[in-house]
């Protein structure tokens, strides 16, 4: 979008456009943390940061699912999140995906000594 709007209206235009409508939002979100992202998101930053601080190679999460119960309309599945080959946690939802958010959300409250979080993701909604 930047580029097309550089290439239509001009780069001052558009450093103007960035200073009005971009800039204050990016602040505005890296004050509250990342917090913002969801539980999927914020798991593999803190897997990604977790790889830098040990000085190790990046691996990301690996979510797996572990079974699925009930009827085809009221499905429930259970999914776990691993990293490292260690399981970090397990969450269930009506969807893959909601199982998989679950488990990533309880690996963050869980931590467990296999993830370091970096300042960005210790931030609490109430400190928003």
């Amino acid at each position: 979008f930047l580029a097309a709007l550089v290439v239509d209206k001009g780069l001052i235009f558009a450093q103007k456009f960035c200073e009005v409508c971009i800039f204050p939002k990016l602040l505005e979100c890296s004050e509250g943390g990342l917090n913002w992202l969801d539980a999927k998101s914020r798991l593999q930053y803190a897997v990604v940061h977790t790889c830098r601080v040990q000085k190790r190679p990046v691996e990301m999460p690996q979510y797996r699912l572990e079974k699925s119960e009930g009827p085809a309309n009221r499905r429930t599945y259970t999914a776990a999140v691993l990293f490292r080959g260690k399981r970090l946690a397990v969450g269930t939802g009506g969807s893959v995906q909601e199982a998989d958010m679950a488990a990533a959300e309880q690996a963050l409250k869980n931590r467990s000594g296999h993830i370091v979080l970096p300042e960005a993701l210790k931030k609490t909604k109430q400190e928003m």
